[in-house]
């Protein structure tokens, strides 16, 4: 039953990105700054992503997967959170 919970909140981590490229002029004009700066929080994260990844998957090969699935989406969750309570921009971009 676990798994079925875990695979659902890989699931959510995955369409994040997607998410946000409906909601940048709602996002933009939240934290006073153009679309296309909204946009650059899209850029930055896939950068990220595809990065962080294979560097993340070589770092932690000998953890178990279950708990590394569950660590992940707590911290996961806790960038939300912080993306949530940005005030600013270069908050936002960091969460």
């Amino acid at each position: 039953m676990i798994i079925h919970f875990l695979a659902l909140g890989a699931t959510v981590v995955g369409t994040t990105e997607s998410i946000i490229t409906g909601i940048l002029d709602m996002l933009a004009s939240d934290i006073n700054v153009s679309i296309g700066l909204a946009g650059q929080l899209v850029t930055v994260f896939s950068i990220a992503y595809a990065l962080g990844t294979p560097i993340l998957i070589a770092i932690t090969s000998r953890i178990d997967r279950k708990n590394l699935l569950l660590a992940a989406l707590c911290i996961f969750v806790f960038g939300n959170i912080i993306a949530v309570l940005s005030p600013n921009y270069a908050l936002l971009m960091i969460s």
